[in-house]
């Protein structure tokens, strides 16, 4: 879209200034460009010389109004909206919505490259780095070369002169014409070299090997345990380390009939932690009976104690040997703690709201849950938080006095620990610190277990 006024002087377009120059939506900026206000870009609109990302940010915003509607900006003060606000999000679900929302950018230089781009969507490699080009409005006389100061010019159709500048690759310091280059979307860097572009993402060279990197921590942190029946249970690898357990005094909701002193523990020795609390169908699998209330093959099992589950890891333990190379039990209250926080140190893990993570009285509508449909901690865990208690293997007592390596608990008492809440409970009472004994051989609606495996010599379950 080009108007030639009668002195010669070329005008760039945008798409809308050809139904009629004279409309009331029309403005001509006293420089170079003009166009339909309701199309134009930021920089359009305060007169900046032409470039092609006033196109893309034209056809963005003619898409928007294909699927809204209604252009971007249609009502008060327009001029200021383009400039200041941010257009109302396009349905979610809509395929080219990223690449609409992206077109309207503010920054020219935060726009797809074209208005192919716009279309496919976000990470595809530029066709040019429009905001680094400019147009000589000059007719040219020669043939294009190379200029001073990295610009390289190219002749365009009708005699105009395109000046490129010249990019740098972040990567391996090569100078490229910008339309030779992309971003990658993954990383946010700018200027790379088509030839570190992977051609299936679209993604940097970095960001692949990256990501490579990260499937084959998750295999080796990540294994899945055949149970004796057939069922399988996916267990996540949790590193040594060393965490704050308990609850600072003013944390709310905090208990005053337990024990909740703060103090640092450090676990020396990595172990296997169950990715899900035990299922039915899991229980079933190995013990051939579901002793649960409310039925479901991928909900929790409960109504077990914790000699019931005792039971269920001697008949288990002799795959757990042969898979991880160390014996399957209940984890210390530490190491669920531990496992529970995932490197948080609020009063519930991940986002700190209980309502996305977990199972409690204010959102189980009476019932337990199949496990997973919450949101994980950091660490990879589900519903650690509410659904149904989890048994621990210690003896419930006191914490110790001071720093303390490697604890299982106290050394005598007649009720076993049991942590994380329940579908019924309160949500002070499903906190990260929150803690419960119960005599060992009880069995209620709202206890079930977490399965553990001690992690054996590499290869086996090996240290990471």
């Amino acid at each position: 879209n080009v108007l030639i006024r009668k002195d010669g002087v070329p005008f760039v377009l945008d798409f809308g200034i050809a139904r009629e120059i004279h409309e009331t939506m029309t403005r001509v900026t006293g420089r170079s460009s003009g166009g339909t206000l309701l199309y134009m870009s930021p920089e359009q609109l305060n007169g900046a010389s032409p470039k092609q990302a006033q196109d893309v940010y034209s056809f963005a915003a003619m898409a928007y109004e294909c699927m809204k509607g209604e252009p971007p900006f249609v009502r008060g003060d327009i001029e200021h909206q383009i400039e200041n606000k941010t257009p109302e999000p396009l349905p979610e679900g809509t395929p080219i919505a990223a690449g609409v929302m992206a077109g309207l950018a503010k920054k020219p230089e935060d726009r797809p490259a074209s208005c192919m781009a716009v279309i496919e969507g976000n990470g595809f490699s530029r066709a040019s780095t429009y905001a680094e080009a400019t147009v000589d409005k000059k007719r040219a006389d020669g043939v294009a070369g190379t200029g001073n100061g990295g610009q390289e010019e190219r002749k365009g159709s009708g005699g105009f002169v395109a000046e490129y500048a010249l990019v740098i690759c972040p990567v391996c310091g090569k100078k490229n014409d910008p339309k030779e280059t992309f971003r990658c979307r993954e990383c946010g860097r700018d200027n790379l070299c088509l030839k570190h572009q992977d051609k299936k993402t679209f993604l940097c060279a970095d960001c692949i090997a990256a990501r490579r990197a990260e499937a084959k921590r998750k295999a080796e942190a990540e294994k899945t345990l055949i149970l004796p029946g057939g069922a399988k249970m996916e267990m996540i690898y949790v590193a040594p380390g060393s965490f704050m357990m308990g609850s600072p005094e003013l944390e709310d909701g905090r208990s005053t009939s337990t024990d909740e002193t703060q103090h640092r523990v450090t676990l020396t020795k990595g172990f296997w932690l169950g990715k899900y609390e035990v299922t039915q169908a899991q229980w079933e699998s190995v013990m051939g009976d579901n002793p649960s209330e409310f039925k479901g093959d991928n909900r929790p099992v409960e109504n077990v104690s914790w000699d019931d589950c005792q039971e269920f890891i001697r008949k288990v333990n002799a795959e757990a040997e042969h898979q991880f190379g160390g014996e399957a039990r209940l984890p210390t209250e530490a190491e669920w703690e531990y496992a529970c926080r995932a490197g948080s140190a609020g009063a519930f893990a991940g986002t700190g709201d209980l309502g996305s993570m977990g199972w409690y009285d204010d959102n189980s509508g009476g019932a337990t849950h199949p496990v997973g449909q919450k949101s994980p901690n950091a660490w990879g865990f589900y519903d650690m938080h509410g659904n149904v208690w989890e048994w621990c293997n210690d003896r419930y007592g006191a914490y110790p006095g001071g720093s303390v390596t490697d604890p299982a608990g106290a050394a005598s008492g007649d009720d076993r620990v049991l942590r994380g809440g329940g579908w019924n409970y309160l949500a002070r009472i499903c906190r990260s610190a929150d803690r419960n004994g119960i005599n060992p051989g009880n069995r209620f609606r709202s206890s079930g277990f977490r399965l553990a495996c001690s992690a054996g010599p590499r290869g086996q379950g090996a240290e990471q």
